[in-house]
């Protein structure tokens, strides 16, 4: 019996430790399968995960496995039902044929849930007893109602100066060192709000017994007497000091004769108070940082105090001691004090931020675990509710238990008790499956611990086996040789839980691990500060500070890194699917957004598409500020910026001199200039389906509607009359076309979001999407793309959990960690305890006691601990090739983790003069790439049409004409190249691409440099062409482009618009036609179709007939572009490029 039939066992209890790629989602959908095919009643199986992305997951895969069983011929059955360790009875595989029907039939469903909702299924069905209000609705995102409950603190402390809240707000601002840092610490508060009512629970003076407990924990007393000053100051001591001075005195150095004096002083002052009194003995003694004074033996020393040397370091040490004792137990008080303040002020900010949700009948995710978990441990009727509930539940199921919080840990530990002592006659099992090396979410309170104590409780209570899975079904050998060259027996490996020796399944995948050279620091890249204010027009800011151009340096290397893996043929391997590296394959991780926008810059002017979990909101993106600055439009016509931006948006596309005539018109009435009223002037005069003209109805539309309907119903007037969304994809590139309908359409659901839609108002509206922004940004982020077709994925490595892709590149991997505990909470809540053993507010770096300090520092453990988590994780991502990269520090000499990996590497493999490192496994395959599908190494923008007419058509399942197959290419070899050999069609073909891309480039609005031009062009067709041909194809070009009859087609200044390699799509009868015109220029009352052709023998007497044979494809495109714009003439040409002559159809 192998791993996964010993685990899947649904007759045994089980706790699984799957490794990164170990199988443990296919385990656990296996065991379901054998529940459901051991006559286990659906209902009575509950799996819990942790996100709902996750359940979604499972549900859908334990479909399609059954699914599977039902299209499998009777022997392909048997053998998967042998593979699972199912005997293939007869009975059985009917059993697994009908199961996929059994189970869409069934009135009470599989259950694959979240924590989140199996929480909030027990309180619906038990809300008396749970007393939450029946109907309850969950907050989704906090922020906001956090700032009103902090205003209402405030407003009380205010209100109410004498109070104890604002005395206590005055401690505590004292205590944190000003308003952001109490703000701080009590979001904190908030924050930890589960683990201050389990510290608190079951008590009547919550307050009272938190100040009590961390009083006996830190040992001290609040009598005056025994204050740390007059522990201090005894006649015994100040006799020492004394004794000290006249000691001093006897080894006259210029430091002591200074300290002898200050220290007779200080003691024979009478009217000296005790803190000044004790600060003189302190300079005496220790230095200004606090540590001791270093006095020790001498010859010059012993030789002026003979004997009494001796007792003079004695004494010296003695006082040392004390004075450091005294300074500890000052920050025990200090300490004392401020969390007794943040007690205080805490509780009334969590008092008035629960009856807020209340009185609009909400619950967070912390009311939910913690109501939950206290309905079935402290209620009266628990064991009632355990035993309801327990009737439902004979199966359990978690994922990913290595996440599990305290208040989870203890919620699900009474219906496992259940489960333990229930009734023999039914058949009841549990199954666990996490990983602690996998843990990386502390900051959500996950405590990985939770995992050993669970499998130690299951293991005495329910003889519940591990199964340990540490063989991979998704890396190559060489990355998991790289992972325990990582982890197996080093300093990083000792961070982890128990990291046994990883193996693969894919023996003969091949793969390879590159560690690339570290980023230098560049001072020539340093900008000096300049005397005068940056002009934010014509210089950007930095966003990442000193510290960008390095990392925009590392993204550059990145990028050229995938750019030569797209190019050199390296195939890809999954299953029998076999394709060259793709932007999708791609996966680069960080540590922390910091520095994305400086990798986002770099892969963009590498022409690299990508997706990026940013920082933004969906506020942020470009085509929701175009429907924020439209709204305001709406409200405040005569706002001249908002309507500047709606009016250049892709909803109107209006050109730079349509704003320019704006600008330009003034009317004596007019006190200021205001561009709305411009508009209306202009109206009559303007050009019918202009875009202003049309901008000046639609809007005056809009405003009419914006008075009588509410901003949901407005919007989507908007959207359906503006054409927005068509417009909007003519005017990005293709690979967002997923992320701007998706946030388009997330913008419109805002609507209804905010207020429940039941508020029309505009300006409502608006001013809540700016206090949503500043206060809860978490509810209006940028959604995930729906797609991600030909794009690099860039996410950090927590976003990154669960995912796996063939490339990954580690990015930044020398940053170094600082841990900043100061006004954060500290809460030690051991993994066996049933409520937190501490639970305080952390002061100032400098005001730290012993005691504290050591919770810090195995606090300081555990981080390190889910550091090296974090690093696993990130490099078990990877299928085939893995890649590190980083900056060197600017600061010390810690390379992070890159440091630790070049350290092992060392022993493997020289690293020398930081050049990188590589290892790798079997021979990589290759495929054969065309010069069409290689990348180039220069950004160069390509011209997208921004006609909305003008829209991506789908062409799947049917027959789609191209109207440049409708030529008779037999005029052209005719005239071209008659009997070519096929080197030689090569070479016209060729030809024909370069100048088309030749052309398309210095065409376009900011055209490239011809060293650039020769760059672009020799990375994409350099294997194909000589210099001297690119030479004369360039030549060719750019006298078409000087050549004085043919400006009408290239000089701006002659024609409205012009468009190059625009595709167009229409239907025509029951075909649909999709073609690339390689220019259109857009007159008054014209539109010129061009297209060009390279042949080499053409003059004035062959070029009628050589064109006519261009005519179908040609009357094909004037179709298209007829429909599009029906009011104007549409004229054809073709160019031949080579002669330079233009021949009108």
């Amino acid at each position: 019996m192998d791993k996964t039939q010993f685990a899947s066992d649904p007759q045994r209890n089980i706790t699984v430790t799957a490794s990164a790629g170990s199988g443990k989602t296919y385990l656990l959908i296996t065991r379901l399968l054998r529940l459901l095919l051991s006559d286990t009643p659906p209902e009575t199986i509950l799996a819990i995960t942790f996100t709902r992305k996750a359940a979604a997951e499972m549900q859908h895969r334990i479909t399609d496995r059954l699914a599977e069983l039902l299209a499998l011929t009777p022997g392909a059955l048997n053998r998967a039902l042998q593979t699972i360790g199912t005997p293939p009875s007869p009975s059985m595989q009917l059993k697994a044929k009908t199961l996929y029907e059994r189970l869409l039939r069934c009135e009470q469903p599989l259950r694959i849930t979240t924590f989140h909702a199996f929480c909030q299924e027990i309180l619906r069905r038990f809300p008396l007893e749970a007393d939450v209000p029946p109907g309850f609705e969950i907050l989704d995102s906090s922020g906001l109602l956090e700032k009103r409950a902090l205003d209402a603190l405030f407003s009380e402390a205010t209100q109410q100066p004498d109070g104890s809240t604002a005395q206590g707000l005055e401690i505590l601002m004292s205590h944190c060192g000003g308003i952001r840092n109490t703000e701080t610490s009590l979001k904190q508060f908030l924050q930890h709000r589960s683990d201050w009512w389990a510290f608190t629970d079951k008590q009547a003076q919550p307050l009272a017994h938190a100040q009590e407990v961390l009083l006996s924990q830190l040992g001290i007393s609040i009598d005056e007497k025994a204050s740390p000053d007059s522990t201090f100051l005894t006649p015994y001591r100040l006799t020492q000091c004394e004794l000290f001075s006249t000691l001093l005195s006897k080894h006259k150095t210029k430091a002591n004769t200074l300290h002898a004096t200050l220290l007779k002083q200080a003691v024979n002052d009478d009217s000296a108070s005790s803190p000044m009194l004790i600060a003189h003995i302190r300079s005496v003694f220790l230095t200004t940082a606090g540590e001791p004074r270093k006095r020790k033996e001498s010859a010059a020393q012993k030789k002026s105090m003979g004997a009494e040397e001796h007792l003079f370091l004695e004494i010296h040490h003695t006082i040392c001691e004390a004075l450091l004792e005294r300074q500890d137990q000052l920050n025990r008080h200090q300490l004392y004090r401020g969390s007794g303040a943040w007690y205080q002020v805490g509780t009334r900010l969590l008092h008035h931020y629960q009856t807020m949700k209340e009185e609009q009948r909400l619950l967070d995710f912390a009311d939910l675990e913690w109501r939950a978990y206290q309905l079935l441990n402290h209620h009266n009727n628990a064991h009632w509710i355990q035993y309801k509930l327990d009737q439902r539940i004979n199966h359990l199921l978690v994922d990913e238990f290595q996440d599990t919080n305290p208040t989870q840990w203890r919620l699900l530990l009474p219906l496992l008790q259940e489960l333990a002592s229930g009734e023999n006659s039914r058949h009841r099992s549990v199954f666990l499956v996490g990983d602690s090396k996998q843990s990386i979410y502390r900051f959500r309170r996950a405590d990985p611990r939770l995992f050993d104590t669970a499998q130690q409780w299951l293991g005495e209570h329910l003889n519940a086996a591990t199964s340990p899975l540490d063989i991979s079904w998704r890396s190559a050998p060489a990355i998991i040789d790289f992972v325990n060259h990582t982890f197996d027996n080093t300093p990083l490996g000792k961070r982890l839980t128990a990291f046994q020796t990883h193996d693969t399944h894919q023996k003969q995948l091949w793969g390879k691990v590159e560690l690339l050279p570290l980023i230098n620091v560049n001072n020539d890249d340093q900008i000096p500060p300049s005397p005068t204010f940056r002009n934010p027009l014509q210089q950007p800011r930095l966003a990442g500070g000193d510290t960008w151009q390095q990392h925009y340096d590392e993204g550059n290397l990145i990028a050229r890194r995938i750019e030569t893996m797209m190019n050199d043929g390296t195939a890809i391997k999954k299953g029998d699917d076999l394709h060259p590296i793709k932007r999708n394959d791609v996966i680069i991780l960080l540590r922390s957004r910091t520095h994305l926008s400086a990798y986002e810059m770099a892969l963009r002017e590498h022409n690299i598409a990508y997706t990026s979990n940013t920082k933004s909101t969906i506020l942020d993106t470009l085509e929701a500020q175009d429907m924020i600055a439209l709204l305001n439009t709406l409200i405040s016509p005569h706002n001249n910026l908002a309507l500047a931006q709606v009016l250049r948006s892709p909803l109107f596309n209006c050109s730079d001199e349509s704003l320019t005539l704006l600008a330009s018109i003034t009317t004596p009435q007019q006190t200021s200039p205001s561009w709305f009223s411009s508009l209306n002037e202009l109206q009559n005069t303007l050009e019918d389906g202009s875009p202003l003209k049309r901008a000046h109805q639609l809007i005056h539309q809009w405003q009419t509607y914006a008075g009588e309907l509410p901003v949901h119903d407005l919007l989507d007037r908007i959207y359906h009359e503006g054409d927005l969304q068509p417009r909007y994809h003519a005017a990005f590139p293709s690979h967002l076309h997923a992320r701007v309908e998706s946030n388009l359409t997330r913008f419109i659901e805002l609507a209804l979001e905010v207020d429940s839609g039941r508020y029309p108002s505009l300006p409502h509206f608006i001013n809540r999407l700016k206090r949503l922004k500043e206060h809860a940004p978490d509810s209006i982020d940028e959604p995930a793309s729906s797609s991600n077709d030909g794009a690099v994925r860039i996410m950090t490595i927590h976003a990154s959990k669960g995912l796996e892709a063939p490339v990954v590149f580690i990015a930044d991997a020398a940053r170094t960690t600082n841990s900043k505990r100061a006004h954060q909470a500290i809460v030690n809540w051991p993994s066996e305890a049933p409520c937190p053993s501490h639970f305080f507010l952390c002061g100032a770096k400098n005001s730290i006691d012993r005691d504290t300090m050591a919770l810090l520092t195995a606090d300081d453990q555990e981080e390190a601990r889910e550091d090296a988590n974090l690093l696993y994780v990130a490099l078990t991502r990877a299928r085939q090739h893995l890649i590190i990269s980083g900056c060197t520090p600017r600061k010390g000499k810690e390379k992070g983790w890159y440091g630790a990996i070049a350290h092992q590497l060392m022993e493997k493999e020289a690293i020398i003069n930081n050049l990188g490192f590589a290892m790798s496994n079997g021979t990589p395959l290759s495929i054969e790439i065309s010069a069409r599908e290689k990348t180039t190494d220069a950004y160069i923008p390509v011209a997208h049409s921004t006609d909305a007419s003008i829209t991506p058509y789908s062409t799947k399942n049917s027959d789609t004409i191209s109207p440049s197959n409708l030529t008779n290419t037999g005029s052209q070899d005719k005239h071209d190249h008659t009997e070519a050999s096929a080197h030689e069609e090569d070479e016209h073909s060729i030809r024909g691409e370069v100048i088309h891309r030749i052309l398309e480039l210095i065409t376009h609005t900011n055209p490239p440099t011809r060293p650039l031009v020769i760059q672009v062009i020799k990375e994409a067709y350099g294997q194909h062409m000589t210099p001297g041909m690119l030479n004369s194809w360039l030549d060719e070009a750019a006298t078409l482009i000087e050549s004085a009859s043919l400006q009408w087609l290239f000089d701006p200044s002659q024609y409205l618009s012009a468009h190059n390699e625009m595709t167009i799509n229409f239907t025509e009868g029951n075909n649909k036609i999709s073609g690339i015109i390689d220019r259109l220029v857009i007159n008054h009352d014209s539109v010129i179709i061009i297209d060009y052709k390279t042949h080499r023998n053409v003059n004035h007497h062959n070029a009628a007939s050589i064109t006519e044979s261009y005519r179908g494809q040609l009357d094909m495109y004037q179709s298209g572009i007829q429909a599009i714009w029906p009011s104007k003439t549409i004229k054809k040409r073709l160019l031949f490029t080579h002669s330079g002559h233009c021949q009108t159809l």
